[in-house]
């Protein structure tokens, strides 16, 4: 123990080098003066312990009991501390934070003493120097960044760019009075042989970063995205290995990472002379589809007469230059068309020039030139039938659904004609999300058993022998690829659902008494004549809006169907 004396009315201080404590001496003289902070610690500069760490509240228990003692007292009173020092890393080693405490009569600390310590954790790279010495010349610092690492930079996955969606955009493109444009083949793309399809665009690929011990931190793997296994009509170019060219003419048909193209099919008449035709192609009639006849293409189908009672499937447009006349119900009081009238489905647009007694389904569109009369028609997006200035123009009869938009010169016929449309509802979407939902379970599935599969393989490598493990890898990036593409696809699905809030019926001249309109759950019925007018949900209520701005109000009662 060390003793000091100070000649300050029995006021001495002992201090333990070994502890760091100093304890406070004091010999009571009842003739001297009393005891008060300021002389304690003036005696505490004066004897070189200014610096130390004092609580106050134990100098004030000192002086407290200093004036009360009869008897020499001995207290603790401050404490020798030396600067401390705390580096703490973030999880990901990317940064390493330090804290630096003063020292208060103590040693304090020396960039060799912070080197030492980021080198016992093994911190070794990214050390900011400059932040190390300003923060030793201020004495203290709160958490300052004195490590950095460098983190890895992500690159960006595969993508296709579809190298004819400019002459798509060109083709789509109308005449402003007319609904549909009837140029013969002018509204299909077709292509020939070497034309680009598609180009893959190659990932790019990330950086890889270093963490502040060093170590290399990887950049986030890439999905594996190529082009699809199968490509009908479709080759890669030998000049060019990410890009697709046509391997004949044809119709092409682009998919999200590949491409077909169905060559060209010519009939004069689908009659008995032919029979009844399945192409995997794009068919073109230059005369009619007689009644009883099917026909069926994977492609687009185009006839340039009428069409009859027949049965037409189409992977994607229909276009009929003439008009589609099917078979109207002959029994009396039977509700709804027969089983062998016209049956027409698409999965893309019909156009037509007019249509009676047909039941027609598309997957995006149907558009009819002049009239629709006792028709059922389906379509995902939209049906309009019509085009300004034709004489005559109606949907009138039978049932009109589209999820989004119908519209119709005129809607129903003077004398009320039982006309029902719908739209607000998409029978298409709930299917198809249920079938892409099964089919990433089942790849999910696969995906686990080929994993499963590999994780056996490198406990028993000699059983890959043979390039048996360069093919299950070689399926498992084509599973994993195939899977980046479903979620894609199902998010797709799940906005489109948000989109049918915005359903509509327009009707350009009139609206007749006996049309019943749905859209949702909501149905109104019309029970007067009423002109030009767009038909909407408004606050769940189904009303009309007259086009000229004369207000709105609401359509019949606008109950909810509770069957639906």
């Amino acid at each position: 123990m060390e003793n000091t004396d100070v000649a300050a009315q029995g006021l001495s201080f002992t201090f333990d080098p070994v502890s760091g404590d100093l304890l406070a001496n004091y010999v009571p003289n009842p003739g001297g003066p009393g005891l008060d902070s300021v002389m304690l610690r003036e005696a505490l500069r004066g004897q070189g312990y200014g610096e130390f760490h004092f609580v106050d509240k134990a100098l004030d228990g000192f002086i407290v009991k200093a004036r009360e003692a009869q008897a020499p007292l001995s207290l603790p009173i401050g404490k020798r501390l030396d600067a401390e020092l705390k580096i703490v890393a973030t999880d990901n080693l990317m940064t390493a934070f330090m804290t630096l405490t003063p020292a208060k009569g103590g040693k304090a600390l020396l960039l060799e003493d912070i080197l030492a310590a980021l080198q016992q954790q093994g911190f070794t790279f990214g050390i900011v120097q400059e932040a190390i010495d300003g923060a030793l010349a201020k004495g203290q610092c709160e958490r300052l960044p004195i490590v950095q690492g460098v983190p890895s930079v992500p690159g960006s996955a595969a993508r296709f760019e579809n190298l004819l969606a400019e002459r798509e955009k060109h083709l789509l493109e109308a005449d402003e009075n007319a609904v549909v444009l009837y140029r013969d083949l002018s509204h299909l793309l077709l292509v020939k042989q070497g034309d680009q399809l598609l180009r893959r665009i190659p990932p790019v690929q990330g950086h890889d970063g270093t963490n502040i011990k060093g170590q290399v931190v990887s950049a986030p793997s890439l999905p594996e995205i190529h082009f699809a296994d199968k490509n009908p009509g479709a080759e890669l170019d030998p000049q060019d290995e990410n890009v697709l060219l046509a391997a004949c003419s044809g119709q092409p048909v682009i998919t999200r990472n590949g491409a077909t193209v169905n060559s060209l099919l010519e009939v004069n008449n689908l009659d008995l002379s032919t029979g009844s035709v399945d192409f995997d192609g794009t068919i073109r009639v230059k005369g009619d589809v007689k009644a009883g006849m099917r026909l069926k293409a994977s492609g687009d189908v185009i006839v340039l007469g009428i069409v009859e009672a027949a049965q037409i499937s189409a992977g994607g447009n229909i276009a009929v230059k003439g008009g589609i006349i099917g078979r109207a119900n002959s029994q009396a009081g039977a509700v709804g068309l027969p089983a062998d009238t016209a049956r027409i489905e698409c999965g893309g647009t019909l156009q037509a020039m007019f249509t009676e007694n047909a039941r027609i389904k598309a997957a995006d569109a149907i558009h009819v030139e002049f009239y629709a009369r006792q028709c059922e028609l389906f379509a995902r997006n939209e049906i309009v039938v019509g085009k300004r200035g034709a004489r005559n123009s109606h949907l009138a009869g039978g049932v009109a659904q589209a999820t989004m938009r119908v519209k119709a010169l005129n809607l129903g016929t003077p004398n009320g004609l039982k006309t029902l449309v719908q739209v607000g509802s998409d029978p298409y979407l709930a299917q198809e999300l249920a079938d892409k939902e099964a089919l990433f379970k089942h790849k999910l599935a696969e995906l686990d058993q080929v994993q499963k599969l590999i994780a056996h393989f490198k406990l028993n490598p000699q059983k890959a022998a043979g390039g048996v493990g360069e093919k299950i890898e070689s399926t498992r990036k084509q599973i994993a690829s195939a899977i980046f593409i479903l979620i894609e696809e199902k998010n797709e699905l799940l906005a489109k659902l948000s989109l049918t809030q915005e359903a509509r019926v327009e009707v350009g001249e009139a609206l007749f008494d006996g049309v019943e309109i749905r859209i949702g759950k909501q149905i109104g019925r019309v029970h007067e004549t009423r002109g030009p007018c767009a038909v909407h949900l408004a606050e769940g209520v189904i009303v009309f809006e007259a086009v000229g701005g004369a207000g709105s109000a609401r359509l019949g009662g606008g109950r909810t169907d509770e069957k639906k």
